[in-house]
C-alpha cells in the first residue's frame, strides 16, 4: 500500500482511455462493454514494471503512477501495441505527464492528475498526447515526438506545450466500422471498402437502414 504523504512528490501521471466505449455500449450490449473494460484492465495490469501502480480503474479508463517519465511512456506503449495488435478490436488513447502527485487513501490528487486526463482527450485513437519531460524519451523506443505546440487546457492558467507519439503508425490493413467505431482486420471485415467496414451483421444491418446510406456502401472516411 501507498503511505498517503501530505507534501507534494514529484510522479509520472498516465491516463489511459478505452476509445468509443459508449458506442460499443450501446450498440453491442454492457456485456461488451464490460469485457472490454476487462481487457483494458489486465493489458495495463501486464504491462506494469517496478515502481509502478495501477491507481485506479475507471470503467473504460485506467490511472497509472510511475516513478519515472521513461516508465510511463514504455508502459503506456505496451498498452496501446498490445490492444492495437490484438483480436479484441480495442483501441486506447492516452495522456502522460510528470508532476507533483498528493496520494491520499491510496489514490493520488494534483493538477498532474487532472493535466493528463485532459491530455488524453487531446489524443487520437491509438496515440499517446504528453508534455516535454515525457515526450523527450520517444526516442529511446525509436519513437518520434510530433510538436503540437501550446495548447490551451481546460481549467489552467496557461498554455501547455505538448507533443503526440503514434506508437503503431495504423497502416492500411486496418478498417473502422462506422457504426460501432470498432476498429478490425481488414481481412475480418463485413464490406470492406477504403478505410471502413463492419465487424457483424448487427452493424452492417443499422448501416443500411440510415436514409443516407440506402446504398448499403460504407462511406469513405
Amino acid at each position: 500500500a501507498v503511505v498517503a504523504m501530505n507534501r507534494p512528490s514529484p510522479a509520472t501521471v498516465v491516463f489511459l482511455d478505452l476509445v468509443r466505449f459508449t458506442s460499443l455500449a450501446d450498440i453491442h450490449g454492457d456485456v461488451s462493454a464490460a469485457d472490454a473494460a476487462d481487457t483494458l484492465a489486465r493489458t495495463v495490469r501486464g504491462s506494469l514494471s517496478e515502481n509502478m501502480w495501477l491507481v485506479k480503474l475507471l470503467g473504460d479508463g485506467a490511472l497509472v503512477i510511475a516513478e519515472r517519465p521513461a516508465d510511463g511512456l514504455r508502459t503506456a506503449v505496451s498498452v496501446v501495441e498490445r490492444l492495437h495488435d490484438g483480436s479484441t478490436g480495442l483501441d486506447v488513447r492516452g495522456g502522460i505527464h510528470f508532476g507533483p502527485v498528493v496520494w491520499r487513501h491510496e489514490d493520488v490528487f494534483g493538477t498532474a492528475v487532472n493535466l493528463s486526463a485532459r491530455l488524453a482527450a487531446l489524443a487520437d485513437s491509438g496515440t499517446l498526447v504528453m508534455t516535454r519531460a515525457v515526450a523527450e524519451h520517444g526516442a529511446d523506443l525509436g519513437l518520434d515526438a510530433t510538436p503540437l505546440g501550446e495548447q490551451i487546457i481546460r481549467g489552467l492558467r496557461t498554455p501547455v506545450e505538448v507533443f503526440r507519439i503514434d506508437p503503431c503508425r495504423h497502416d492500411e490493413a486496418w478498417v473502422i466500422d462506422p457504426v460501432c467505431g470498432m476498429r478490425l482486420r481488414e481481412v475480418d471485415a463485413l464490406s470492406p471498402l477504403g478505410r471502413v467496414g463492419f465487424c457483424s451483421t448487427r452493424c452492417q444491418a443499422l448501416f443500411r437502414a440510415q436514409p443516407e446510406h440506402e446504398d448499403g456502401a460504407p462511406a469513405e472516411s
